[in-house]
């Protein structure tokens, strides 16, 4: 195979499942809205460049990221269709909003008054999303504010205002669903604040992945999703509800992984009851073992907390880790299974056979979330679409 002759590791993204994950939001958005989608952190460690391709091949028009780099690095690969940075921007990028054609979200009085004095010296209008703050008490304009930002919108026509917005802080949690919903009725009391200054905009967003689903009130006009593209749960207790509200007769709610991240047995070797494996010794062999070398490690993103913890899926089978999972190594136990050989593929996240280890899985023994665990695999890892 090309990547194993090419890469030490590698990741493989499935454009089928892709696609039913799309259809499936889609399917739960058509009724409240448009369907945009998050490619903030490396699209979650998908690949930024991979997912905007897949997701226009599935005709999604709006993208979020967090940074001016990401934005930049959407317009790079060609990309027109409209991007939004959620998070700040220094007033040295402000240029490149104009130049690029990139929205902004705005998130406090002081980021107003910036773009506001930068944009008082341009002709165009910067395009803006104002971000209001509405229970997750981190970025966003708390309601004390809302005096002041409305004199600033009034007397200054130079920002062009294309949404507004907000955040869930609990969406995900179904056990906080009245915090939820006040969170929905603190944004249409925004919605109202901006029909008091008789400010126009293009369309409202707020629904998250878990909102989107379990919350049809926030699809307003467009539902950012995040994790769900990728075919992963924001929460067991989402998808738990989901389909403990279905019916036998009704299919149950899933989602499809898109990512396998892969690697490969650079070396085979016999380990002697009682030698030890790697740094520390912290795996001391009991009994004389046959384990194999991976050429992958924690600067490619596989946590040393999988140290003695994890496995791996080697000829359709599970292999311990074993021993400290080093910066670019990792040691695995072979010794029950058979008919394997240097230079075969080995899964460290996906499925391969009957096998299969989950992003939820390693999150499991790090006792982390299914976030941390892709988007920490390195920049760097080769991804390809399959």
């Amino acid at each position: 195979m090309e990547n194993s002759a090419t890469y030490n590791t590698w990741i493989e993204l499935s454009e089928d499942n892709y696609k039913r994950n799309i259809s499936l939001f889609n399917n739960i958005t058509k009724k409240g809205g448009e369907l945009g989608v998050l490619l903030k952190a490396n699209a979650y460690g998908h690949g930024l460049e991979e997912i905007a391709k897949l997701a226009k091949i599935c005709g999604v028009k709006k993208f979020f990221v967090f940074n001016m780099e990401e934005a930049l690095q959407f317009r790079m690969l060609g990309h027109m269709e409209n991007i939004v940075v959620m998070g700040y921007v220094h007033p040295g990028n402000f240029k490149n909003l104009l130049e690029y054609d990139i929205q902004i979200a705005l998130s406090s009085l002081d980021s107003v008054k910036s773009l506001v004095s930068y944009c008082k010296n341009v002709e165009k209008q910067p395009k803006v999303h104002l971000k209001f703050d509405t229970g997750f008490n981190r970025q966003g304009v708390k309601e004390n504010d809302y005096a002041e930002l409305g004199e600033l919108l009034k007397n200054n026509r130079c920002l062009r205002v294309e949404g507004i917005m907000t955040h869930f802080s609990v969406a995900d949690e179904p056990s906080e669903k009245l915090f939820t919903e006040e969170q929905i009725f603190r944004f249409n009391k925004c919605v109202e604040f901006m029909s008091g200054i008789n400010i126009t905009y293009k369309y409202q967003h707020l629904s998250n992945t878990a909102a989107t689903m379990l919350y049809p009130d926030s699809n307003v006009d467009v539902a950012r999703i995040g994790l769900g593209q990728f075919g992963l749960w924001p929460s067991e207790s989402v998808k738990n509800i989901l389909n403990q509200h279905n019916s036998d007769n009704v299919k149950k709610i899933e989602l499809f992984p898109v990512l396998t991240w892969k690697t490969m047995l650079i070396q085979i070797k016999r380990l002697a009851r009682g030698e030890s494996v790697g740094y520390g010794r912290t795996f001391k062999a009991e009994n004389d073992m046959i384990i194999g070398v991976l050429p992958v490690g924690y600067a490619d993103g596989l946590d040393r907390g999988l140290s003695n913890e994890g496995n791996v899926i080697v000829a359709g089978k599970r292999a311990p880790i074993i021993g400290r999972i080093s910066m670019n190594l990792t040691t695995i136990d072979l010794s029950n299974i058979q008919n394997v050989n240097v230079g075969d593929e080995v899964v460290l996240i996906g499925r391969q056979g009957s096998e299969e280890i989950s992003a939820d899985e390693l999150a499991g023994k790090l006792n982390t979330i299914n976030y941390e665990v892709v988007t920490r695999i390195n920049r760097a890892t080769h991804r390809s679409i399959v």
